[in-house]
């Protein structure tokens, strides 16, 4: 997923709906690297104890949601619909394995 993209859930547990444009679609050999300030800084999602130093490093787990098909045809998405995406990266999406990625690690000196 890309960098900015925010996982919606709205205060009436509406799935969210997912578009092309939330994805960045990697052929085999390509790589993408996001600068530190598309990514945010981490301290903002951490707590962290008291000043120092710290190592942190971020980590992508994917899963493609489930499909069911339901008795009256309808076809239903666990995690999300994708109802704003093409049927050619919706293909994609729900055809790629599960996978886990990290980051290169930071020092993040609180001083």
């Amino acid at each position: 997923m890309r960098p900015d993209f925010i996982f919606p859930i709205d205060h009436v547990g509406e799935m969210p709906q997912y578009h092309d444009r939330d994805f960045v679609v990697l052929k085999p050999g390509e790589k993408i690297e996001y600068g530190a300030k598309s990514l945010g800084d981490p301290s903002d999602a951490v707590v962290f104890p008291r000043k120092g130093n710290y190592l942190v490093s971020l980590w992508w787990t994917f899963s493609a949601p489930e499909v069911h098909h339901l008795p009256n045809g309808d076809t239903t998405y666990s995690g999300g619909n994708t109802r704003g995406m093409s049927p050619a990266i919706e293909e994609i999406l729900l055809k790629t394995p599960p996978f886990e990625v990290q980051s290169n690690i930071w020092m993040i000196v609180l001083e």
